[in-house]
């Protein structure tokens, strides 16, 4: 099946050019495997982050990115997800909110980056999304940190609400996250 999408509306998003602070910390928090794998990216973005500017400029450890699949579970009538189109949001767009997840040595800071409306945002989302349209979001990209580069970093999104569903069952998902390593 072909995707559909619809154009939503300009009205808040985030480009994401740098990759939170809470994905480093979960590279050096999550599991104990996912710290054996990422040890040197870990090393790595840590000499970076002590050098005059930063990872942008020095970061020189494997590439990595952190993805999202969602899947809904039956169609989605109401409260559908929204996706910001990552090339007409800006970096000062986004505000972070930190948090404590569990994780191998107790909790740790994680931010996750909220946005601020911005009009010039072009939103999309799937109408009447099924259970075989299943979507995969970046969420955050090594490459994406370099100055000057022209990968894509993660892809805000969120859920909205449609006027004329309220009467329709609730959205149901599953969501799952990895990450690759190059």
């Amino acid at each position: 099946m072909t995707p559909r999408c619809e154009i939503l509306y300009n009205q808040a998003g985030l480009r994401h050019k740098r990759c939170p602070s809470g994905a480093w910390n979960t590279l050096r928090n999550w599991s104990q495997e996912l710290i054996d794998e990422a040890g040197d990216i870990i090393k790595a973005g840590d000499v970076a982050a002590e050098l005059p500017g930063g990872r942008a400029k020095n970061y020189q450890g494997r590439r990595w990115a952190l993805y999202t699949t969602w899947r809904p579970l039956k169609p989605v009538k109401r409260d559908p997800m929204a996706y910001v189109d990552y090339w007409t949001a800006d970096e000062q767009d986004g505000v972070s909110f930190w948090r404590n997840p569990p994780g191998v040595h107790g909790t740790f800071e994680s931010d996750v980056l909220l946005t601020k409306a911005n009009p010039k945002h072009k939103w999309y989302w799937i109408s009447d999304q099924t259970p075989d349209e299943v979507l995969l979001m970046k969420i955050t990209d090594t490459e994406s940190e370099k100055n000057g580069g022209d990968v894509a970093g993660g892809v805000h999104h969120c859920s909205f609400h449609l006027p004329g569903t309220e009467d329709e069952e609730v959205r149901e998902s599953i969501e799952t996250k990895f990450i690759a390593f190059w």
